[in-house]
C-alpha cells in the first residue's frame, strides 16, 4: 500500500479551460509564533533640546509565518468544523463542490447529489476506493485555494523573495514571493508567483506548471471567517474564469453559534 503524501500536493482540473492547483491537506497544530522584544529606550545626556523626529520605513521581507499569521494561523487550532462550496466558472462550464470539514476528528464530508461521502484525509492511499482518492484531490484543490496562506507553513515549501513590483491585475504597488514544489505530491514542479499588498494580504497569484500556460488570478473580497482571513473572488484579468466559494461558515471552541465571513476592511 503506497501512501498518497499530503505534502505539495497539486491539482489540475482538467474538466474546465484553466489550471487549478491541488496541494498538501493542512496540519492541525501549528506553532506559536515568538514574540518581538521592543528595542531599548536610549538614554539622553545633556539638555534638553528641542528636535524634530524622523520616521524612516525600514523594508520588512516577510516571512511565511508571517503571512499565515496575517490570516489567522494562529487561530486554527479552535476551529472544530469548516463549511464551504467551491465553484469555478467558465465560458465552456461551471463546477460547484459542496465541503464540511472537522479538522479535530480528520474527517471530511463531500455531498454529491445530497449523498455524502465521509472520508479521513490523512488514511487516503492508492488501495482507497476509486471515489474517495478522487474527492481526496478534490478537497486537497479547495482548501488549497480557500487556505493558501497556511500551506505556506504546513507544507513547508520554497520561498524566493523577489522585492518590489506592480500587480498584473490592479497595478498596485505589491511584493513578490515566488513559491516551488519541487517534489512529492500530485504534481511536483508547480511554481506560484505570489502578490503580497503591504499589510500581507495577497493581491493576485499566477500558477505555473511546467507542461501548461501560466494563469494570473485575483485574490478579491477578502473577508473575515471568525479568526481567519479568506477571499471569496479569483477572476482571472479577462473575467471569463472566476473561481469563487459560497456559503461559508465556521465553527469554533470560542464561539457558540457559527460564524459567517463579514468584509474586511482594508483601510
Amino acid at each position: 500500500m503506497v501512501p498518497l503524501t499530503m505534502k505539495h500536493l497539486f491539482l489540475l482540473i482538467a474538466l474546465i479551460a484553466c489550471s487549478l492547483p491541488l496541494h498538501a491537506q493542512p496540519a492541525t497544530q501549528p506553532e506559536t509564533h515568538p514574540s518581538t522584544q521592543p528595542a531599548t529606550q536610549p538614554t539622553v545626556l545633556g539638555p534638553m533640546v528641542p528636535t524634530r523626529t524622523i520616521r524612516v520605513a525600514r523594508q520588512v521581507t516577510p516571512s511565511a509565518r508571517d503571512i499565515a499569521n496575517r490570516h489567522g494561523l494562529a487561530a486554527w487550532p479552535t476551529v472544530t468544523q469548516l463549511d464551504f462550496t467551491f465553484n469555478v466558472k467558465t465560458p465552456q462550464r461551471e463546477i460547484t463542490r459542496k465541503w464540511s470539514w472537522r479538522p479535530h476528528d480528520n474527517q471530511v464530508t463531500r455531498t454529491i447529489n445530497n449523498q455524502p461521502l465521509i472520508f479521513d484525509p490523512t488514511t487516503v492511499t492508492t488501495d482507497s476506493p476509486g471515489p474517495v482518492i478522487a474527492a481526496h484531490k478534490e478537497f486537497i484543490n479547495d482548501t488549497y485555494w480557500l487556505l493558501f496562506p497556511f500551506q505556506l507553513v504546513w507544507s513547508n515549501p520554497t520561498l524566493n523573495h523577489l522585492g518590489s513590483t506592480r500587480a498584473l491585475i490592479a497595478n498596485t504597488p505589491v511584493t513578490r514571493i515566488d513559491i516551488t514544489y519541487p517534489t512529492g505530491g500530485y504534481t511536483p514542479g508547480d511554481t506560484y508567483r505570489l502578490y503580497l499588498n503591504p499589510d500581507l494580504t495577497i493581491a493576485e497569484w499566477t500558477f505555473a506548471r511546467p507542461d501548461k500556460p501560466e494563469r494570473h488570478f485575483a485574490f478579491n473580497d477578502p473577508v473575515i471567517l471568525g479568526p481567519l482571513v479568506t477571499y471569496l473572488n479569483h477572476p482571472t484579468k479577462s473575467r471569463t474564469v472566476n473561481v469563487f466559494f459560497t456559503n461559508l461558515s465556521l465553527q469554533t471552541t470560542d464561539a457558540n453559534t457559527p460564524l459567517k465571513p463579514i468584509p474586511l476592511s482594508t483601510d
